[in-house]
């Protein structure tokens, strides 16, 4: 987090997101039993339940998003 503001490009910055991302996800994971195999994030299309959930709670948030700022 502290090079963000030095970061010298946008590939720079969405490096730093990705390794983010992969870090964020990779915790989640360890929050799941089992039973629920989640071992990264995958989309279009998901490849397991964890994955379907994840990707409909995002499309309800992002809906209720837009909404909010259209109105």
């Amino acid at each position: 987090m502290d090079k963000l503001p030095f970061a010298e490009s946008m590939d720079a910055l969405r490096g730093y997101e990705g390794r983010a991302a992969t870090v964020y996800f990779q915790a989640l994971g360890s929050l799941f039993s089992s039973v629920f195999k989640f071992e990264k994030r995958t989309k279009r299309p998901p490849t397991d339940p964890v994955n379907s959930l994840l990707s409909l709670g995002y499309t309800l948030l992002s809906q209720n998003v837009f909404s909010f700022i259209g109105t």
